[in-house]
């Protein structure tokens, strides 16, 4: 196995994709793709946490600073999709 295919196992794994079913206008697609991705990042700093890598404190602010980036994802797919 390459280096390059073990990148990449390790990126589907890291950061897997779901599926929507039925039909699934892109807004769907897109909002799903951002709460997909703010979830991953919240379980790494959870993980982060339970590992001891990082302080409840410094977990509370970088998931509050990640839950607003994420929050104005949405709003911007909403006023780009109007």
């Amino acid at each position: 196995m390459t280096k390059a295919n073990r990148e990449q196992l390790k990126e589907e794994f890291l950061f897997a994709k779901g599926t929507i079913q039925g039909d699934a206008t892109f807004l769907d697609i897109a909002r799903a793709d951002n709460l997909n991705r703010f979830t991953t990042k919240m379980t790494f700093i959870n993980a982060a946490v339970m590992g001891g890598k990082l302080t409840t404190e410094e977990a509370g602010r970088r998931g509050k600073d990640l839950y607003k980036v994420w929050k104005d994802a949405n709003k911007s797919l909403e006023q780009g999709w109007r």
